[in-house]
């Protein structure tokens, strides 16, 4: 037989406790009681400034939060830490999806607004929160509002897809620059959007930390954007040029597919030893066919010494040992890796580090 216990009824001490027992997705659901319920939790919570919003835009609509920032466990494989990291998930849905006299359906109070609320598993038993709204976007914005009041922390990442909104991507993004300063993550899948709503985006995203950027615009397509921040990627980067290069100036760049040529990456390790780029760490190409004699003209590049061995932090924070290549230096003595085993290999992989001083 089943009861129901006064929660909100408890002294001010032990009601405190009770809710930092609270695991993250309990604590969600709860807070959708009513408006009381919302401002109670909010207050006495155990404050945790490591707590994750995680926006998805594309065929679904989907609000992600974890307890964690999981690259904070990073080298650890996401497999591995899972048992250790709350997570919840709330899902918006259009009210076209509502089944005409649904008794599962109720309507819970998310700030200031009434919305139709139901509840569904997924593989794991985990409860998942689904929500209603006339239209997506306009939901995922209420949803997001009120997430960030409730944990007093920003939107930290987001993955936006083209599949059924071909041009609201800049639309989410304008919406996140009038809510916070910076994005930290964003990933932009565009297969179907315009090449106007590319450009759109690309003239924004220097306002996120690390910027992942996946679309297949035509042969004919170029835009100069600038890029500052920390890290970049860029697949498909057919159309990507030497002059987009040259706009980039940020800690890790990797772009995939470019047709940049020797005498391109060339002149841009010129630029380099001269002072530009001052960010780097790490630089990923791919380009046409590597030939080290032009690849390397005029730079003084030497062979790795020999049966030396450096290490660094790859983009999962796991140690990877370097034993090959050739050294260059900048104007300011700083040293830089072309990781290429010489010969006639055939590669168009160029990748290349700088070491701290």
């Amino acid at each position: 037989m089943s009861s129901t216990f006064p929660i909100f009824r408890l002294p001010l001490v032990a009601l405190r406790v009770v809710i930092n027992h609270f695991h993250l997705n309990h604590l969600v659901i709860v807070s959708f009681c009513s408006q009381r319920a919302q401002r109670i939790l909010r207050l006495l919570r155990k404050k945790n400034p490591k707590t994750c919003i995680e926006a998805k835009y594309s065929s679904m609509a989907e609000i992600s939060l974890t307890d964690t920032n999981l690259r904070d466990l990073l080298p650890e494989r996401p497999d591995e830490v899972s048992s250790r990291v709350q997570f919840s998930k709330v899902c918006l849905k259009e009210k076209s999806q509502l089944s005409e006299g649904d008794q599962k359906t109720e309507f819970v109070n998310v700030g200031a607004f009434l919305i139709p609320f139901s509840k569904s598993l997924n593989e794991n038993e985990e409860v998942i929160s689904n929500f209603y709204f006339e239209e997506r976007f306009e939901g995922l914005k209420v949803m997001l509002e009120f997430f960030t009041w409730f944990f007093e922390t920003s939107i930290f990442k987001s993955l936006l897809n083209s599949h059924m909104y071909p041009d609201q991507i800049r639309n989410f993004l304008d919406y996140v620059m009038t809510q916070q300063n910076s994005l930290d993550y964003c990933h932009v899948k565009c297969e179907k959007t315009s090449e106007n709503e590319i450009q759109r985006i690309l003239d924004v995203c220097n306002f996120v930390n690390i910027f992942v950027l996946d679309v297949r615009p035509t042969p004919e397509f170029q835009y100069l954007f600038t890029f500052e921040r920390d890290s970049i990627a860029v697949l498909n980067g057919f159309w990507f040029n030497f002059d987009n290069l040259l706009q980039i100036d940020c800690r890790c760049c990797q772009i995939w597919g470019t047709k940049l040529t020797n005498l391109q990456m060339n002149q841009y390790l010129k630029r380099w030893i001269s002072g530009s780029f001052e960010k780097l760490e790490r630089l990923s190409v791919e380009m046409e066919v590597i030939d080290l004699g032009v690849l390397l003209a005029d730079l003084n590049a030497v062979n790795f010494p020999e049966g030396e061995k450096r290490i660094y932090k790859n983009q999962c924070n796991r140690n990877v040992t370097i034993g090959y290549g050739f050294d260059i230096r900048r104007n300011d003595n700083t040293l830089a890796t072309i990781l290429h085993h010489g010969g006639n290999i055939v590669s168009k992989q160029f990748h290349m580090l700088v070491w701290p001083k």
